[in-house]
């Protein structure tokens, strides 16, 4: 991911965040216990959000400190993404799909009851949108009921 101001940040399955200067030179680097998988969302505050191999979304401040942490309570990243109130959505591979504040409360989750392999989309409304391993695609309200279910016959991503 690049930020507004040319910073590019990203995870290794070495165990840690990087951040680079436009010049290809490190700024900063973060340890963690497991190799970071997903992709990286950087907020409007400037907060980078990525998933971790321990099952985990991390927030991560500018300076790369750490802000907060998540858990699913399962094994493989989850990947975020962010809504239009800067609550930030993610999809476990406990085929969960989590709602979380800003600071990283959990809001709600729903039990999609199939892994869940890529972020979550949200749109301007608050409605969530995912595909599962349960092959189905869900729409999701702003306060984590079901909206409709699409079944389309294979797993959806």
């Amino acid at each position: 991911m690049v930020a507004d101001d040319g910073t590019v940040y990203f995870g290794c399955n070495d165990q840690k965040v990087y951040a680079l200067n436009p010049d290809g030179t490190e700024r900063w680097e973060l340890a963690a216990g497991f190799g970071f998988d997903s992709s990286v969302v950087v907020r409007a505050d400037g907060t980078i959000l990525l998933g971790n191999a321990d099952g985990a979304v991390y927030a991560v401040n500018p300076d790369g400190t750490k802000r907060w942490t998540f858990a699913t309570s399962f094994f493989g990243a989850p990947h975020p993404s962010v809504g239009a109130d800067d609550s930030v959505c993610l999809g476990g591979f406990n085929g969960r799909v989590y709602s979380l504040t800003s600071g990283g409360t959990r809001i709600w989750d729903y039990d999609t009851g199939g892994n869940i392999l890529s972020a979550p989309a949200v749109g301007a409304d608050g409605t969530v949108y995912c595909g599962s391993w349960s092959k189905k695609f869900y729409a999701l309200t702003p306060t984590g009921t079901l909206k409709w279910e699409f079944a389309p016959g294979g797993d959806c991503s």
